[in-house]
């Protein structure tokens, strides 16, 4: 009985898992393809970790990254792939208008969207 008991709670944590993730490519407009705004996509993807209470964005972001945005998230070495500030990096040189503009903007404690994805 323990056991079917831990079954269906590992099922059911994964429907809401599932759940969770299919609400978040809702709000964030079902991922980012490398056309549109990253600046804009990155500080939405932040905004909906913080609201669901995510504390490691860098395990749902490729999630939600499709074409060319997802080809740019496969080519990082797996130790980069777990850290949230390569992910940014990969994804702001590959697809912002003028990536040193934002990679300026994104220092320490200068934007809302470094402050959402450092704070616990």
């Amino acid at each position: 009985m323990k056991e079917r008991t831990s079954v269906a709670c590992a099922e059911l944590r994964l429907i809401s898992i599932s759940r969770s993730s299919a609400q978040a490519t809702d709000v964030l407009g079902g991922g980012f393809g490398g056309g549109g705004n990253v600046v804009e996509w990155l500080e939405k993807a932040a905004l909906v970790c913080e609201l669901r209470g995510i504390l490691k964005p860098e395990t749902v972001i490729p999630l939600h990254l499709t074409g060319g945005a997802f080809a740019v998230y496969q080519q990082l070495p797996p130790d980069d792939k777990r850290n949230l500030e390569k992910v940014k990096h990969a994804l702001l040189t590959a697809f912002a208008a003028d990536s040193s503009r934002h990679m300026n903007k994104l220092s320490p404690g200068d934007c809302s969207l470094e402050r959402r994805w450092t704070c616990s």
